[in-house]
């Protein structure tokens, strides 16, 4: 795998110094991102996406308290759950950490092509587990397949309830000089 590294970079190197266009010196980062799920993902990004990022989940983090209670009164109105009590454990807030040095272009070319080799194994290694989940899942008890998929709805529920807040942020308020106009 080490030696179709080499080769894509040099193309890559070699395709630049044919066509005469000077490589970019972006900062490029190594970050692991976590979800709402608290499942963990490491991927490469350019700084100002990384800003970009940042500043997302900081509005986010701010509205998780709110967005979490919205989820949770949703969640004792819906009677398919019964009297289940809202899994709060299973809803995180996103966060993104920085875990590599920056570096410029060149090497984020080669940190993609490492990052694809990475994928490829941790695809045939989740495909493996999934497998092995699978054929424990038919084992499980009910109770544990409910509990999942509790968690579950109880991500969706405050992940659409967050969009809800993070728009209704981002759409103006009315200030007294324009006042809102009522629809009559």
């Amino acid at each position: 795998m080490k030696s179709v590294t080499r080769l894509a970079l040099m193309f890559c190197l070699a395709s630049t110094a044919v066509l005469g266009v000077p490589a970019a010196r972006e900062a490029y980062l190594v970050v692991r991102l976590t979800d709402h799920a608290d499942e963990q993902t490491y991927t490469v990004m350019s700084a100002a996406a990384m800003k970009e990022t940042e500043a997302l989940y900081a509005k986010e983090s701010r509205l998780h308290s709110r967005a979490l209670s919205l989820a949770e009164r949703d969640w004792k109105k819906d009677e398919g759950v019964g009297k289940a009590p809202f899994p709060r454990s299973a809803v995180s807030v996103r966060s993104a950490t920085v875990v590599g040095r920056p570096f410029d272009s060149e090497s984020a070319a080669t940190a993609n092509l490492m990052e694809r080799e990475n994928r490829i194994r941790d695809d045939v290694r989740r495909k493996a587990e999934r497998d092995k989940e699978s054929k424990q899942k038919r084992d499980r008890p009910p109770t544990d397949l409910k509990r999942e998929g509790d968690q579950a709805k109880a991500r969706d529920l405050y992940t659409a309830r967050l969009q809800e807040l993070l728009t209704a942020d981002e759409t103006p308020a009315a200030t007294p000089e324009q006042p809102a106009v009522d629809a009559q």
